[in-house]
């Protein structure tokens, strides 16, 4: 799985700008990877984040913390589904 986050994040550091790039996920909470997410959009490139609003908004502390973050660090998350 941690290949998976450090592909995603080199994905977001090396996009060209004129690309979207879509991240989807059953459950979101590395911070690492929001990060990414956050800087990516704030040097131009469209970035949009998919993920499962039940699993990530009722499971663990640390899903909600990362995912509802997102918002104050200019980053909108209501991109998420309910079901992917």
């Amino acid at each position: 799985a941690r290949a998976a986050q450090e592909r995603a994040i080199r994905l977001l550091e090396d996009a060209p700008l004129d690309t979207t790039v879509t991240l989807i996920a059953y459950t979101f909470d590395r911070e690492d990877v929001a990060a990414a997410l956050v800087a990516a959009k704030s040097r131009g490139l469209t970035a949009r984040l998919v993920a499962d609003r039940r699993q990530t908004l009722t499971g663990a502390a640390e899903q909600r913390r990362v995912l509802q973050a997102l918002p104050a660090r200019g980053f909108r998350s209501d991109c998420c589904r309910d079901t992917l």
